[in-house]
């Protein structure tokens, strides 16, 4: 079927030993979700199997399949899992695949709209009245900072700092929260404030100094688990590692 999405922003983080409940977002070129009629899902950990095209019993919208925590609690930590779906969907069988992490715990962000407010306290007066709060802002904000995270060669999961990340995560939303007022409202000074917010939040992701597992044991349990968000580029004709020695 021609024009199909599926829609996601990140890898599945699947945490080990857990129950979890796996879907799939498929939509038309219209936007219309998508559902299937029959549907299969494997699942693999590199290049051995773990589930074998096992059928897929809520067809959607979203198809979704319950992950019993007995499949997972004995596997390894790992960034190279994949999972394989196969659905009917308008009398044609379509295979989408999405990566996943399988990890111990999940990194959490530590912010609220009471973080943001700190810095624009008119914020909460601004916000459309069709809102709450700033959510949608701040999680579209956090999945920018985990890809960014990923992109450098980090596995979120393994952070043990999330309040490391709190300024990082802060800015990013009020770049967002402020490109969206620039678009509404066409004030300049809004677009100016996103620009800012995008160049401070850039700036201090690369500063950070993360706590990281690089044992993947789970404890911060040493002083040299620390690494840097962004890699370091030596230029001299030595190598000394891309993570400055680790």
């Amino acid at each position: 079927m021609p024009g199909l999405t599926q829609r996601y922003a990140l890898p599945r983080f699947l945490r080990r030993g857990v129950d979890e409940s796996l879907t799939l977002d498929v939509y038309d070129s219209a936007g219309v979700q998508q559902t299937a009629t029959v549907g299969t899902l494997s699942v693999f950990a590199g290049s051995r199997t773990v589930l074998d095209e096992v059928a897929v019993a809520t067809l959607g919208p979203p198809a979704a399949y319950a992950l019993a925590a007995a499949v997972t609690a004995t596997e390894g930590l790992s960034d190279r899992w994949l999972e394989v779906w196969s659905l009917t969907i308008g009398g044609s069988v379509e295979v989408f695949q999405r990566p996943a992490y399988l990890v111990r715990r999940l990194l959490t962000p530590v912010i609220d709209d009471r973080d943001l407010s700190e810095l624009h306290s008119d914020l909460a007066e601004l916000r459309d009245p069709s809102q709450q709060s700033y959510a949608g802002q701040r999680h579209s904000a956090w999945i920018r900072l985990n890809k960014w995270l990923i992109q450098q060669g980090n596995r979120p999961a393994l952070i043990f700092d999330s309040w490391g990340l709190r300024d990082v995560h802060i800015y990013l939303s009020l770049e967002i929260i402020f490109r969206d007022f620039a678009t509404s409202v066409g004030d300049g000074r809004y677009s100016k404030l996103s620009d800012h917010y995008r160049q401070i939040a850039r700036d201090e992701f690369d500063r950070l100094q993360l706590a990281y597992d690089f044992d993947e044991d789970g404890t911060n349990d040493s002083d040299a688990e620390k690494r840097s968000a962004t890699p370091v580029t030596y230029l001299s004709s030595g190598w000394a590692g891309r993570w400055g020695g680790y």
